[in-house]
């Protein structure tokens, strides 16, 4: 049953917000395992262990902030560089979205 109206709206930029993250990743992981093959031949396996280990330091910094960086930015207690490189990466997040959002929007069929 297609949603119409209010509620098949919602449900659209719902979709168009959360599908470009999972879109990147995904298209990421099809194309490093080609790469991996290619350069790295039999030892690709220890490029995908590698690229494992260095997604698993990105978290370890993720869940930092989450725990650290946040409260201090709640409180208003982070010092200048720290506050300035929060802004940063929002500011980043931000025209990351501004583009694969519409891209999106773009290359992904039209449902109704």
């Amino acid at each position: 049953m297609a949603l119409s109206g209010k509620w098949g709206a919602v449900r659209g930029v719902a979709a168009a917000s959360v599908t470009p993250l999972a879109s990147i990743l995904g298209s990421g992981l099809l194309i490093i395992v080609p790469i991996l093959e290619r350069a790295l031949g039999s030892f690709a396996i220890f490029g995908a262990l590698g690229i494992c280990a260095f997604a698993w330091l990105v978290g370890t910094v993720i869940r930092h902030n989450v725990t650290a960086i946040e409260q201090g930015t709640a409180g208003g207690t982070l010092n200048a560089t720290t506050a300035r490189l929060d802004r940063l990466g929002d500011a980043v997040i931000v025209i990351a979205y501004i583009i694969s959002v519409p891209l999106y929007l773009r290359i992904s069929p039209v449902r109704s």
